[in-house]
């Protein structure tokens, strides 16, 4: 067990991060981490403007591999992706072929029943205002079902060692301006998905991501959910998903006070466990 500073949630200019990656690693360094990954957004299957350009995908392995070799005696460097999840078709296996250190799974879109293309629960508070009224006529309930039953789709798929922000779907509900968390419809969605995580092998990241990008005053999951994470004994990690250099470690502090007083004595990563006591 090891007391060190980590992060594996991380996005350059390769995606929709800023910055070219030896920025972050400089900053890692600078910051006291021991180690840190690289997470940049996967391609997808419709053309988009926020995951990697299939034709970039190689120059991306190259410039980690290269920044991997380069700071091997200061700092260790992680080579990933952020997976999305697609029904029907396993990703996950798609890009094992590239021989990733390790991968996040994550659920940003959502295909309603009858519809043939994606919907994002993230882009913008405008637009999921806009899906929640024209595509499920203002019923927030079917709206995050759909969500839920995707991301428990892909934790029963596997093949990542990462659980993306789980809650993601709460990103722009800042004062229950949507839903509440307590309401009965999305606490048995989040329970069912817990069902799931208490049996398997991966690990549910505390993401600080929507608070350094102003939008949420919590990370990812809410506090409530890290307390059953725990009391289920479900591994779980803490990530920034940084997408600007000088946030890889934005809201740790804090976050890790969430996580201690959530009972945790430890976090684990896909190749350590980290003693909650030397992460500071």
């Amino acid at each position: 067990m090891k007391n060190m500073k980590v992060n594996y949630h991380t996005h350059c200019f390769y995606c929709d991060g800023k910055g070219d990656p030896e920025l972050y690693v400089k900053e890692a360094i600078e910051r006291g981490f021991s180690s840190l990954g690289f997470s940049s957004h996967a391609p997808l299957n419709e053309a988009n403007d926020w995951t990697i350009q299939d034709g970039d995908l190689e120059k991306y392995f190259d410039r980690i591999t290269e920044l991997k070799i380069k700071y091997a005696n200061v700092i260790k460097i992680y080579l990933g992706l952020e997976i999305d999840y697609y029904p029907n078709e396993n990703r996950f296996e798609k890009f094992k072929k590239y021989n990733l250190d390790y991968s996040i799974g994550s659920v940003h879109m959502v295909k309603p029943q009858g519809y043939s293309n994606y919907f994002s629960v993230d882009a913008s508070v405008i637009d999921f205002k806009k899906i929640l009224e024209d595509v499920y006529s203002n019923n927030i309930e079917n709206f995050g079902r759909d969500y839920y039953k995707a991301l428990r789709d892909m934790i029963v798929q596997g093949g990542f060692n990462i659980l993306g922000h789980l809650d993601l779907f709460k990103k722009f509900n800042r004062d229950n301006r949507f839903f509440k968390e307590s309401d009965k419809w999305y606490k048995e969605e989040i329970s069912e998905c817990l069902n799931l995580l208490e049996t398997r092998d991966i690990i549910v990241e505390v993401n600080t991501g929507a608070i350094a990008r102003g939008v949420q005053d919590t990370p990812y999951p809410s506090q409530w959910i890290i307390e059953e994470c725990y009391n289920r004994g479900i591994k779980i990690c803490l990530n920034s998903d940084a997408h600007n250099h000088v946030n890889i470690d934005f809201y740790f502090s804090e976050a890790l006070e969430i996580i201690k007083k959530s009972g945790y004595k430890e976090l684990h990563t896909p190749f350590e466990i980290l003693d909650l006591r030397g992460l500071v």
